[in-house]
């Protein structure tokens, strides 16, 4: 009590002489290359306010809020959240899958401190916060002289520390262009785990109800294929090597092999490199078990895989126009919230469709919603379905402007389209009914919620084509009018 009262009454003491003390920054970095209590020391500086003297440019955002439903700290609170969080997963205190082995070829993890640090401290500046925040990390690291090649990773931590999370979640990672794009980027192994950890770290010190199994299932597939694609060059499966263990595992199943060439031959073969071979040889069981395409019975609605909060489905029925538009109908009106969804045809004119999606994990009722869904698809036609659209009121305060941008696609027969706009329940029901109207195909989707914010990908096309200019402004004016 003594020392903390006397540094509280000698604080002015730390003025421009002590920061360019060369002893004085020494000891600031050996605060942060310890093994240990690096976040409680950050915290108890911080809150004696000796940080933001030490570092002017951190003071400048001590108390700053952050008006969204996104993030529930303060700037500085949120980063030393993300530094404590960082400590964590180097000691192994986290669920979250190899961190610790994943930390302990980072050589000098204190650098990755440092990037936590100052990834948001140009927070409430005019300008992007990562392109300044990155300026600010420069300086400091050269006012500690810290050398050319850890000050390089420092200021590309700050500078990109949003690029894993957009990539993995507003992107298609099962397309090696973009494993190919966002490797590039990395570089390098050291950047690759630098940014993983960096990226949990943040998300999780944004609001604990953020960090969820699916962002954790779709960085670290992010993170093993980029690795795959920097090391080997390699990140694809071999089709027939797929098909092959698939029929292996249908034949040890006593499926006849008649029964499994034909099912083969009908099969989306882009989802052999999109899938892991578990969820294909899973899939491939349960269009075989209930011989979908030979009974009566010919829509399946299955569940392949459920933790507490996701669940992800499979749909599988004939084609018919209006399948995505009723698909998200149903499961919002139980309040499973799609996330990512892949929609497919196969040869003989059936949807295949896999579905993900986040739920409340005690009030899902999944045996209502497949049985309404199943029977909402065998009528395999259009039809309304009732669903309550509403914006909880405490978000209607937030004035989020509806944009409607075209991205570059990497697929010649489709267009991607990035949809911003107000989150409501009913949204991507409502979005789907849109693109109806236009005979618009949505070949996959991507929706990312960021407080009172969605940010929705859709892969789009017109009789397997990509949209021309002038469907595209058609589709942007329908769009704008609805939202």
């Amino acid at each position: 009590a003594d020392t903390v009262r006397a540094m509280r009454h000698n604080i002015d003491q730390i003025n421009q002489n002590f920061r360019e003390n060369e002893q004085v920054k020494q000891q600031f970095l050996q605060i942060l290359q310890q093994d240990h209590k690096v976040a409680a020391v950050l915290n108890q500086i911080n809150r004696l306010g000796i940080l933001a003297r030490y570092l002017p440019v951190f003071g400048r955002i001590v108390g700053r809020m952050q008006f969204d439903l996104f993030h529930i700290y303060t700037v500085d609170q949120h980063s030393l959240f993300a530094v404590r969080n960082l400590c964590l997963l180097r000691q192994g205190k986290t669920n979250v899958q190899r961190a610790t082995e994943i930390f302990a070829n980072i050589e000098k993890p204190y650098l990755v401190y440092i990037a936590a640090l100052f990834h948001d401290i140009a927070k409430g500046r005019e300008g992007h916060h990562a392109d300044l925040g990155a300026v600010d990390a420069a300086q400091f690291c050269q006012n500690h002289n810290i050398n050319a090649q850890d000050a390089e990773l420092i200021v590309w931590l700050v500078q990109e520390h949003l690029l894993m999370s957009d990539t993995a979640q507003k992107q298609d990672i099962s397309d090696p262009k973009v494993i190919e794009n966002f490797a590039k980027s990395a570089n390098s192994l050291l950047k690759l785990r630098a940014i993983y950890l960096l990226t949990i770290a943040d998300i999780s010190a944004t609001d604990p109800k953020l960090w969820n199994n699916f962002k954790a299932s779709l960085l670290y597939e992010l993170f093993v294929k980029t690795k795959q694609y920097l090391t080997e060059n390699i990140f694809t499966q071999s089709i027939s090597q797929c098909q092959s263990q698939i029929k292996q595992h249908l034949l040890a199943n006593n499926f006849s092999e008649k029964q499994i060439e034909q099912q083969l031959s009908f099969f989306p073969q882009e989802l052999y490199s999109k899938l892991k071979i578990k969820t294909l040889q899973q899939i491939h069981q349960l269009l075989a078990k209930q011989k979908v395409s030979q009974s009566q019975d010919n829509t399946l609605v299955a569940l392949l895989s459920k933790t507490e909060s996701s669940s992800e489905f499979l749909i599988y029925c004939p084609d018919f126009k209006g399948i995505v538009y009723i698909m998200a109908s149903i499961l919002e009106k139980y309040d499973f919230n799609v996330v990512d969804a892949s929609i497919n045809n196969t040869t003989n004119a059936y949807a295949l469709n896999i579905v993900h999606c986040l739920h409340d994990e005690n009030n899902a009722d999944h045996e209502k919603m497949l049985a309404e869904l199943k029977a909402a698809l065998q009528k395999q036609q259009f039809f309304e379905i009732p669903i309550t659209k509403y914006t909880p009121s405490r978000e209607k305060v937030f004035k989020i402007q509806t944009q409607i941008k075209q991205i570059p696609a990497s697929k010649a027969n489709e267009s991607l389209i990035e949809v911003i706009c107000r989150d409501q329940h009913g949204l991507l029901a409502l979005i789907a009914k849109a693109l109806l109207t236009q005979d618009i195909s949505i070949n996959a989707a991507k929706i990312m919620t960021v407080g009172a914010r969605a940010e929705n990908s859709f892969w789009l096309s017109i009789d397997n084509k990509a949209l021309n200019q002038q469907q595209i402004q058609q589709l942007q004016k329908k769009l704008l009018e609805i939202l």
